[in-house]
């Protein structure tokens, strides 16, 4: 219809998309402020007017407080969505002005014939897989860019876990990527890790066999060095990744060099503790 193909064309007058701008990690105000204008005009197609804002909680404080006014006293027939993957991250008042609804994730068997007709079919398996059922994010571990970035982030975590860079260097290396990209990778890498000494651990060896050789070779070698005994430590600094993902998020501007620094330190510690407990049984 024709309403389709102006949303297609991304100009459909009734229609609004507000998100991230190129190099900007916040939505401001100024955003916004042109979202709330577009509401309080007559609907020129349709009944409705729509606007949707993506990755909400990226919204800095005054375009929180902003959209806060057109949620209180909104236009007539108008809808607001606030699209977000960490809708814990929005302000609360924000949150208690709006209905949710929880999007899940589509079933396999309907994600990976799709997955297929975009990528190798063996490769979409995988991908999906390593995606935990997220078929767009599969798609971005396709892509080998992506592969090769994280593999390179993988051989900094590894090269730490050998003694082989002091933090301050490989917070250096991982500095020259996008912070939410390390994060993703970090946090990623930690559950693949987690499901494979978890298998270890309950003597599924065949099973730990085939993850090990779905898995990068720099994964391999961090699975190498670290046993079921640091699966506590690696759900606590899973924590510490949600934490600083956070502080990334906020408005508090935090120095992302010191944040990986403190991140590499801390992960170094997973290998002194191997080596303590290597040390113990001797």
């Amino acid at each position: 219809c024709k309403s389709c193909q102006l949303l297609a064309a991304g100009s459909h007058p009734d229609f609004r998309d507000i998100g991230l701008e190129e190099e900007s990690s916040q939505i401001k105000i100024e955003q916004v402020r042109e979202g709330g204008i577009f509401l309080n005009k007559t609907a020129m197609m349709t009944q409705y007017k729509v606007l949707l804002i993506r990755s909400a909680e990226k919204m800095n404080l005054n375009a929180a407080n902003a959209i806060l006014k057109n949620l209180e006293e909104p236009a007539a027939n108008t809808i607001i969505f606030l699209l977000s993957h960490q809708p814990g991250l929005l302000l609360p008042t924000v949150r208690s002005r709006c209905q949710v609804i929880r999007m899940s994730l589509p079933a396999k068997e309907l994600v990976l014939p799709w997955l297929q007709q975009q990528l190798d079919p063996e490769q979409a398996a995988f991908c999906l897989a390593l995606a935990h059922g997220a078929p767009l994010l599969a798609c971005d571990y396709a892509e080998e860019s992506k592969q090769e970035e994280s593999r390179e982030i993988q051989k900094t975590l590894l090269e730490l876990l050998c003694e082989g860079l002091i933090t301050t260097d490989a917070a250096r290396m991982l500095a020259q990527y996008e912070i939410d990209d390390v994060l993703d990778v970090m946090m990623l890498s930690l559950l693949q890790l987690l499901r494979l000494l978890q298998t270890v651990n309950n003597n599924q060896k065949a099973d730990a066999e085939v993850y090990l050789g779905a898995y990068s070779a720099e994964l391999e070698g961090i699975c190498n060095i670290l046993d079921s005994k640091q699966i506590a430590p690696l759900h606590k600094f899973y924590k510490q990744l949600l934490d600083i993902r956070r502080a990334i998020q906020s408005p508090a501007n935090p120095n992302v060099q010191l944040l990986l620094e403190s991140l590499c330190y801390q992960w170094t510690k997973l290998g002194c503790d191997k080596s303590i407990n290597r040390f113990a049984k001797i």
